[in-house]
């Protein structure tokens, strides 16, 4: 009797094999409802991925909608959505239309969103105030140019018209560039003369051979004179100095999304160039040598090493601060010397300084892509389009 009771209360190797294989199973469609094709997982990522897209659309729909009251219209024109747009994804084309699919950018997801999800409606003629390079009036050089962003933004208080060609829209940053935000050539940095804005080429002249080193035939064309009408070839060290400011790889930390390329200051003759249509003047530049450029008043040839400008306290061209820079760096050799590069002083006067010299400082000078448009605003300013 003792012994049956016992043999009731064991388990048999069968039952424990079949509980065994039942736990499997139910483990097996356990992790199948989690990691599946439909699993639970995949279905909670599938609906995170969703709500942040949408994320994205709302996000998009909701400053159209500001932009549309701004307007007080319920049409954009293409020119409004795409800057809209390209906030917020990568390579926005100009040709798009309602089934162009975009590309977020990394901040917002790795997202394809078609245009029609985001705006469905029509499109509105662009606006009478959009202007382009060779339309933009000299009366408005120096107006504050809006929606221009590069690396070193932060290092520009802002971006200010400069000059306007047939295809090109030049941009100067309105003041001198701290030295933190002063880019080093390959082996030198700049050099640093007690103020963070007083910048001088005492190093970085030193990874240029001259001339050879400036092959980029836009980049000849700002010291038009000197490289293709006179044809100089120079390995002294003004032009050392000047290639690093024509270095459009070191500069590039200025050259955004929007701009052809950027350097560390205009030239002489491209300064001669926006100040005499803005004022009507006739000073010219001309490289009488190896060593560089003299200057003129326009009555006869270039023959004096210094000129007094005729508005001096235009702040697009003199910054007038003593206590500042004293100078801004041009990117062109003086031909008064071999260690000399073109400046305009405090003074408003076009003269020359040694490269060693800290007194002068750098204000970049961007080239904006070729057709680029801009729409005035009331305020006088731009918005880059």
């Amino acid at each position: 009797m003792k012994l049956k009771l016992k043999q009731e209360k064991g388990i048999t190797l069968i039952a424990l094999v079949i509980t065994i294989i039942i736990l499997l199973i139910l483990a097996g469609v356990s992790i199948a409802m989690l990691t599946g094709d439909n699993g639970i997982l995949n279905q909670a990522q599938t609906a995170k991925e969703k709500t942040e897209r949408a994320g994205v659309i709302e996000r998009v729909q909701t400053e159209i909608v500001s932009k549309q009251v701004e307007n007080g219209k319920s049409t954009l024109s293409k020119t409004e959505l795409k800057q809209i747009l390209d906030s917020y994804f990568d390579g926005v084309p100009n040709n798009y239309d309602l089934n162009t699919s975009l590309q977020t950018k990394a901040q917002y997801g790795d997202y394809q969103i078609n245009v029609s999800e985001i705006y469905n409606g029509s499109f509105r003629e662009e606006d009478s105030t959009t202007i382009v390079a060779s339309n933009i009036p000299a009366s408005d050089y120096g107006a504050k140019v809006k929606g221009y962003d590069c690396i070193n933004n932060e290092g520009v208080t802002s971006w200010n018209l400069f000059y306007a060609d047939d295809n090109n829209i030049y941009l100067i940053a309105d003041n001198f560039i701290p030295y933190n935000y002063c880019p080093p050539s390959e082996n030198y940095k700049i050099y640093k003369n007690g103020s963070e804005y007083h910048l001088s080429l005492n190093e970085v002249y030193q990874d240029y051979k001259g001339t050879v080193d400036i092959k980029d035939e836009k980049i000849k064309n700002l010291n038009n004179d000197y490289f293709n009408v006179k044809k100089i070839t120079s390995g002294e060290i003004n032009i050392k100095a000047v290639a690093y400011m024509l270095d459009t790889d070191v500069w590039s930390v200025y050259a955004g999304d929007k701009a052809e390329y950027a350097i560390g200051g205009p030239t002489i003759e491209l300064f001669f160039k926006s100040y005499n249509k803005k004022y009507g003047t006739q000073y010219v530049a001309e490289a009488v040598s190896e060593k560089g450029y003299l200057v003129g008043d326009g009555s006869g040839n270039a023959t004096e090493w210094e000129l007094k400008l005729k508005v001096p306290d235009d702040p697009l061209y003199i910054k007038t601060s003593e206590s500042g820079p004293l100078a801004t760096w041009l990117a062109s050799p003086a031909a008064t010397s071999t260690d000399l590069l073109v400046n305009v002083n405090y003074k408003g006067e076009v003269c020359h300084n040694y490269y060693g010299d800290g007194n002068p400082g750098f204000r970049p000078l961007v080239c904006l892509a070729p057709n680029t448009k801009l729409q005035k605003n009331d305020d006088g300013s731009y918005t880059i389009l």
